[in-house]
C-alpha cells in the first residue's frame, strides 16, 4: 500500500510552465469587492512576495480565512493562461474552517517550470459553494487532475469569477478574493518607487487586487510591470487608476476625491417625552432620540409607542440627500372602559353582527367584553324576521340581551277572473276583493290555510293551501257562473236540442241531465213519425227543472 500510494504522489506533481516573458495587466485579471469585505482571505508562498523561483523549484502555499468558507485558486501564468490549481483531483475537498490554514499541495508537489515571467496567484473565498463546483469535481481525472480555466486571462477571468460568486444565491453570499505574485527566472533588479496620495487624505488603499490597511498618503516600492490601485473614503467616490512603473522610476498617484451625491435620506427624530420606540415600514429601529441613517428615498410609515401614550403614526416623505429633523408630542393613552354583553338568541344558530363584526354563536348564548357606549346588534336567520337591537354598554357592568326571532311570513298575490270576488281564510272574509287589472298581495304567517272566493252569481272556489317563510304564493281563479239543472225523460226516443245545440238521441225511459246559466231556454225534441216537442222556459239559478214530454204519433 504506501508503495502504490507513493507512485501516486510521483504522479501528481505539477510542473506550473510559463509562457515568453509578458506583462500581465493585475487589474484585467484580478477581482475584488467594490469595498472592504466582513470575509477575510490571506494566501502566502513559501517564499515572500515578489521572490524569484527558479525552474523546477518546488512551490508551496497556504489559505487562512476568518469565517468558513469555500475557497477556490487560480494560477495565471505570464502569457494568461490560468490554471485552477485549488480544488483537484488530489485535494477535492474545498471548504476551509475558520482560522484554520490549509496547506497546498497536500500528497503530492508542485513544481515551477521553465517559463519566464511574472505570475499571479489568485484565492477566491465564498461563504456558499461555487456554483460549478459539482461540475468541477466530475471532470476531475488521472490525465486531467487540475482545470485549466482559460488561456487568455486578461479577457476572461474575470468574467469566469463573476460567474461562480455572484450568481449561484439570492441573497448573495459574502465573498473576498487575495492575490499575490512571484517571478520565474528573474526579476527587475531596481524596484520603482510611488507615492499614493488623495485629496482629502485618508483613502483606504487597494493595491493589485488587496486591501492592503494603508490609507492615503502612503509611499512603498513597486516591482517593474502593470499595477492598479483604488481609493475609498465615506462619502466619496472611489476612484481606481490603472499604471506602469519601470525599473527606478519615482511615481506619483494622485486623485482629487469628488463628493458622492447622496442617494439616501437620514431621520434626527426625537419625541416628548423620549424613550418612545421607533419603528419604520415595521421594522424596530430603536428608542427615541434617535438618528435613522440610509433611509431609501420615497415615502415611509413612521410608528412611535411607548407604554401609557397613544401609538403615533404618520407616512413621511424623504427626497434624495435629505435630512429630517422631526420632534413629535406623544398624547397620554385614553383609558377606555369595559362591559360585559351576555347575549341569548332564539334559534340558537342565528347569525349574530355586532357593530359590522360578526360573530360565532354556541348553543344560542355568547358572552363578550365590549368598550363602554353605544352599540348596534342585527340577529338574523334564513326564514326569520330579522332585529335590530340598539344598546348601551355601562363600564364595569353586565347588560343581557335576549332575542327571540319569529318565523318570516309568507304572501299570496291573488287575482281572479272576473274581479270582485270576496277572499275568505279559514272561513273568515279578510275584507279583501280581487281584481283583474292589479295584483292583491296578501301577507300570511306560514302555515297551511282553506281559501275561498266567493261572487254572487258564481260557484264559490274553495282549496287548501300552504304558506311557507320568506315564499310568495301567486294564486289566479276563474269563477265559475252559477247554473240551472234540468232533467228530460221522454216517452220515445227523440233527438234533443237545447237552445239549438244537438245533444243527441235519448232512449224511451232514460233521463238526460244538463246544467244551464239562468234564463230562457228553448226545449226540443224530434222523432220522424211523431209529433215535436218544443218549449220555452225561464230558469234560475240553484233551481231544478224536471221535464217529461210526450211526443204523439202522426195518424
Amino acid at each position: 500500500m504506501k508503495k502504490t500510494l507513493w507512485t501516486i504522489f510521483l504522479l501528481a506533481m505539477v510542473v506550473l510552465s510559463f509562457g515568453a516573458p509578458k506583462e500581465l495587466q493585475p487589474q484585467k485579471i484580478i477581482i475584488v469587492p467594490d469595498q472592504p469585505a466582513a470575509l477575510k482571505v490571506t494566501l502566502s508562498l513559501n517564499k515572500p512576495e515578489g521572490s524569484v523561483y527558479l525552474p523546477g523549484e518546488l512551490i508551496t502555499m497556504t489559505v487562512t480565512t476568518n469565517k468558513d468558507a469555500y475557497i477556490v485558486i487560480y494560477d495565471t501564468e505570464a502569457n494568461g493562461r490560468t490554471t485552477i490549481l485549488f480544488p483537484n483531483l488530489y485535494q477535492q475537498d474545498n471548504f476551509v474552517k475558520a482560522n484554520q490554514p490549509v496547506s497546498i499541495p497536500q500528497g503530492y508537489k508542485l513544481r515551477i517550470g521553465n517559463e519566464i515571467g511574472k505570475e499571479y496567484v489568485q484565492v477566491v473565498a465564498n461563504t456558499k459553494q461555487f456554483a460549478t463546483y459539482n461540475q468541477w469535481s466530475k471532470t476531475f481525472s488521472a490525465s486531467n487532475p487540475f482545470l485549466e480555466a482559460t488561456k487568455d486571462a486578461e479577457s476572461e477571468l474575470q468574467m469566469i469569477i463573476q460567474k461562480i460568486i455572484i450568481v449561484p444565491d439570492t441573497p448573495q453570499p459574502e465573498w473576498n478574493s487575495f492575490s499575490t505574485f512571484f517571478y520565474v527566472g528573474q526579476k527587475p533588479a531596481v524596484p520603482a518607487t510611488v507615492d499614493f496620495t488623495s485629496s482629502p487624505s485618508g483613502a483606504q488603499i487597494m493595491l493589485d487586487g488587496n486591501w492592503i490597511q494603508k490609507t492615503t498618503p502612503y509611499k512603498t516600492t513597486l516591482t517593474e510591470g502593470w499595477h492598479f490601485v483604488r481609493y475609498m473614503l465615506a462619502g466619496y467616490k472611489s476612484y481606481e487608476e490603472n499604471f506602469y512603473v519601470s525599473q527606478g522610476m519615482v511615481k506619483l498617484i494622485h486623485a482629487n476625491l469628488v463628493r458622492e451625491t447622496p442617494t439616501v435620506a437620514a431621520l434626527n427624530l426625537n419625541s416628548m417625552p423620549s424613550g418612545a420606540s421607533v419603528y419604520m415600514d415595521g421594522a424596530l429601529k430603536g428608542m427615541t432620540p434617535i438618528t435613522i441613517q440610509n433611509i431609501i428615498p420615497g415615502s415611509h410609515v413612521l410608528r412611535l409607542t411607548m407604554r401609557g401614550y397613544q401609538a403615533y403614526e404618520q407616512i413621511i416623505p424623504f427626497a434624495t440627500g435629505e435630512t429630517k429633523n422631526l420632534t413629535l408630542t406623544l398624547q397620554p393613552e385614553i383609558v377606555i372602559l369595559k362591559g360585559t354583553l351576555s347575549l341569548t338568541v332564539n334559534p340558537a344558530d342565528s347569525l349574530i353582527n355586532l357593530d359590522g363584526v360578526e360573530y360565532q354563536v354556541y348553543g344560542g348564548r355568547v358572552t363578550l367584553s365590549l368598550d363602554a357606549g353605544s352599540h348596534t346588534l342585527t340577529v338574523s336567520k334564513r326564514n326569520y324576521e330579522p332585529q335590530t337591537i340598539p344598546f348601551t354598554i355601562t363600564g364595569n357592568q353586565l347588560t343581557t340581551l335576549n332575542v327571540t326571532l319569529a318565523p318570516s311570513r309568507g304572501s299570496m298575490e291573488i287575482t281572479s277572473e272576473p274581479e270582485g270576488a270576496a277572499i275568505y281564510i279559514n272561513g273568515r272574509d279578510t275584507g279583501y276583493r280581487t281584481s283583474v287589472s292589479g295584483t292583491l298581495t296578501m301577507t300570511i304567517d306560514p302555515g297551511t290555510y282553506e281559501i275561498m272566493l266567493k261572487k254572487d252569481g258564481y260557484q264559490d272556489w274553495i282549496q287548501t293551501m300552504t304558506i311557507n317563510p320568506g315564499v310568495n304564493t301567486p294564486l289566479h281563479v276563474t269563477l265559475q257562473p252559477n247554473t240551472a239543472k234540468i232533467t228530460i225523460t221522454p216517452n220515445v226516443s227523440a233527438v234533443l236540442y237545447i237552445d239549438g245545440k244537438s245533444f243527441g238521441t235519448i232512449s224511451t225511459g232514460r233521463t238526460f241531465t244538463h246544467n244551464v246559466l239562468p234564463g230562457n231556454h228553448e226545449i226540443l225534441l224530434v222523432k220522424e213519425g211523431y209529433y215535436s216537442f218544443i218549449s220555452i222556459f225561464a230558469m234560475e239559478a240553484g233551481e231544478t227543472y224536471d221535464f217529461n214530454p210526450y211526443l204523439s204519433l202522426i195518424y
